[in-house]
Order: structure tokens, then C-alpha cells, then sequence
């Protein structure tokens, strides 16, 4: 879980430095501001998407990382996820006490 958060750390940190250079950009004379905006407008577009689906990716790694912590799962969606067999075990012995039924994955 500690990489997921570094991980959004890192990339709003590079969200922030993005929205930077741009402000920087802006402070620059009209006309040159306008000729560059022109120019590099498609680039700025595909970087922020770039940087903001990287950020969705971070955010949903670590919403998994999360959710499946109370099963006993490890890992990523991109490194596939592991199963701690003993939470996992505790966990569906508790979830069969409560409702009479086993978790699919524990058989």
C-alpha cells in the first residue's frame, strides 16, 4: 500500500509542476502567449490526459489495495493480486458463522 500512495504523491507532485510551467507560460507578453498557446495546445492536452489517467490508475490500485486487504489479498492490478491464506482462512470461517456459506474463494 506504501508504493500506491507514493505513487500518487508522485504523480501530483508532477500534476503540480504541469500547472506550474503552465502558469509560468501565462505570465509570458500576449502575442508570444498566444503564438505558444496555438503551437503547443494538442502537447499540453495529451500530457495533462497522460498525467490525470496515471493518476486514475494510482487511485484505483489503491482503492483495490484497500478493499481486498480485509480478504487477505495482496499486490496490484498490475503485478496480479496474492492471497494470505490465513486472513483469508479467518475471514471465511467468520463470513460461513454469519451466514451459513463459504467465500468462493476460500474453496
Amino acid at each position: 500500500m506504501t508504493s500506491q500512495v507514493n505513487s500518487l504523491i508522485d504523480i501530483g507532485t508532477e500534476l503540480k509542476d504541469f500547472f506550474d510551467r503552465l502558469k509560468k507560460e501565462e505570465q509570458k507578453k500576449a502575442v508570444r502567449q498566444f503564438l505558444h498557446a496555438i503551437d503547443s495546445g494538442d502537447r499540453d492536452e495529451q500530457e495533462i490526459r497522460n498525467i490525470l489517467s496515471r493518476l486514475e490508475t494510482a487511485i484505483s490500485d489503491l482503492t483495490l489495495c484497500i478493499s481486498v486487504a480485509q480478504a487477505g489479498l495482496t499486490g496490484t492490478l498490475e503485478n496480479s493480486l496474492y492471497v494470505e491464506i490465513g486472513i483469508l482462512t479467518e475471514t471465511n470461517g467468520k463470513i460461513k458463522n454469519i451466514i451459513g456459506q463459504e467465500l468462493m474463494l476460500a474453496k
